[in-house]
């Protein structure tokens, strides 16, 4: 088995859960796995998990502080994430606003203009709802592929 892709802590749980007697022979390579563990792999996963619980402020003096390259492309992308997520829900709350005044700004419309006024407000609404979903996946996309070319370098 392959046990290259797989973190230093899924290693010794799996370990730790396997029967040794039952079997001798993965409880053997998952030992040797975990022994010959690449130790620049290790620090980074304990980097990780040092930064992960960082709020943006701090990522970034942690980044300024760091020369580490690939410890500064980690940075890099949980500060564009860590970002990015509230910039979601601000983006969200935007279009969902805009809908709700036109669909209730449809309900003061005249009484001869009523029933189109609502399914106006109404169709603005879905519409409101359709761009923000639209744009939400462009802009997933863009954090993606900014991610993945940090990762590539």
């Amino acid at each position: 088995m392959d046990y290259s892709r797989y973190t230093f802590n899924q290693l010794t749980e799996a370990l730790e859960a396997m029967d040794k007697k039952a079997y001798p022979d993965n409880y053997k390579a998952l030992s040797s796995a975990i022994q010959n563990y690449p130790t620049d792999k290790l620090q980074t996963e304990a980097f990780i998990d040092e930064v992960s619980p960082m709020g943006v402020s701090q990522l970034k003096i942690k980044l300024a502080d760091t020369d580490n390259p690939s410890h500064r492309a980690i940075l890099h992308s949980l500060i564009t994430f860590k970002s990015n997520r509230f910039t979601k829900i601000k983006f969200w709350f935007t279009w969902i606003t805009v809908g709700l005044v036109l669909l209730i700004g449809s309900s003061f419309a005249p009484k001869a203009y009523k029933s189109i006024a609502s399914i106006v407000g109404l169709s603005s609404f879905i519409l409101c709802i359709v761009i923000a979903a639209v744009k939400h996946r462009k802009f997933n996309r863009k954090i993606r592929d900014a991610t993945e070319a940090q990762k590539n370098t």
